[in-house]
């Protein structure tokens, strides 16, 4: 039997290619199992150029503070909201003060984030944020869970937004992620990468920034859907190795 194909990556455009950041450049690598789609990130940041970004569920900061450093390093201007009790879960585990001020110590050198240290509800009635172009849903992961961090924070987007799901692809225990992407995506565009955990990618507003648009279209082929899983995974291994080599 011979080999299956490899993807054709030039089917990809180079607007949706990674941007060109090495895993040695990720200015904070603590232990995370979001490693595989920091690539994904910074592509993120650079192409969409989000107005308001906010994060449910930051625990050590790998994946907010890849947003943070993408928008210093590509100077677009955004905000950015991180949200958690930081205190854990049942998924995640449960820690002590000493993560938070670890967080909090990275964060003072992104003056245009702002940590918000209570439930996803809690922020949402506080802080009132509105216009949110990129929201990333990494809380708790229980089906019910998904469903009601997205129901209760969708009226904050804003008509270009996108949101993403982590551990679309996680099938053990009470994790439901999975099943909520299964049903939410079937109502709008969008495209999962299932390296690294899963992460689904959704297209919610009305207006999607034209790099969305590609992104999707890219995606609703066989061939661009399989040259973007493989570019991205490629990239993000990398910075998995990247970690393991220095806890060695």
């Amino acid at each position: 039997m011979s080999p299956p194909a490899l993807p054709d990556l030039s089917a990809l455009p180079a607007a949706l290619q990674p941007p060109p950041i090495a895993p040695a450049d990720i200015a904070h690598l603590p232990l995370s199992a979001w490693h595989e789609h920091a690539p994904f990130a910074f592509w993120l940041i650079q192409a969409l150029r989000p107005g308001l970004v906010a994060e449910l569920g930051v625990h050590s900061g790998f994946s907010y503070f890849c947003f943070c450093q993408a928008i210093a390093q590509h100077g677009t201007g955004s905000r950015i909201l991180g949200v958690d009790t930081w205190q854990g879960d049942d998924h995640a585990g449960f820690y002590d003060d000493q993560v938070f001020a670890d967080v909090s110590a990275v964060n003072a050198a992104y003056p245009f984030s702002t940590l918000i240290r209570a439930t996803f509800a809690q922020a949402l009635a506080q802080a009132r944020p509105a216009g949110i172009d990129l929201l990333h849903i990494d809380g708790r992961h229980g089906y019910a869970d998904v469903r009601a961090d997205f129901e209760s924070w969708r009226p904050a987007l804003s008509p270009r937004a996108l949101v993403l799901f982590h551990d679309t692809e996680v099938r053990r225990a009470d994790f439901g992620v999975w099943r909520f992407w299964d049903e939410v995506s079937q109502h709008y565009p969008a495209f999962n990468f299932p390296h690294g955990h899963g992460l689904g990618v959704l297209g919610l507003g009305p207006d999607l920034p034209d790099a969305a648009r590609a992104l999707f279209k890219a995606g609703a082929t066989p061939e661009g859907a399989a040259a973007l899983r493989q570019t991205y995974a490629t990239a993000g291994k990398a910075v998995a190795r990247h970690f393991a080599t220095r806890q060695r």
